[in-house]
């Protein structure tokens, strides 16, 4: 399977490791975000342990079947920032029908409304967020 590409189950793993931080602890917990608005749909989220993710070798998941997004939640915080970012990605590439096909400033110029439309419909998800580091 190549790297983003969605397994069987539709889910895309991702999996960069997790790096530590100075002070070497996990993501704070406060404010964490169960659901998430991505233009029309409403993705949960989900913090999930490093049992529960084992073997896979990712540190997060976006399942567009489903509407989940998955983080690992033990990460450190600014793994955690990274982490979550790059699933909300996923997330709107799958809800704008993003195509790799696309001229480069197409890609960029949807993924940029994308995302600015769920950080305006999200505010305490990217409050929380921001706060990470």
């Amino acid at each position: 399977m190549k790297a983003n590409q969605p397994n069987s189950r539709g889910k895309i793993p991702c999996k960069e490791s997790p790096s530590t931080d100075r002070r070497g602890k996990g993501s704070s917990t406060r404010g964490r975000p169960k659901r998430l608005k991505v233009l029309n749909l409403t993705f949960n989220v989900l913090f999930l342990n490093d049992t529960q993710m084992a073997g896979t070798g990712a540190v997060g998941f976006c399942d567009p079947e489903t509407q989940t997004i998955g983080v690992v939640g033990s990460q450190p915080d600014d793994s955690m920032q990274d982490t979550f970012l790059h699933e909300v990605f996923h997330a709107i590439v799958h809800v704008m029908d993003l195509k790799e096909t696309e001229s480069e400033e197409n890609y960029v110029r949807r993924l940029a409304t994308g995302l600015c439309t769920v950080w305006n419909n999200n505010p305490a998800a990217f409050k929380w967020w921001s706060h990470l580091v």
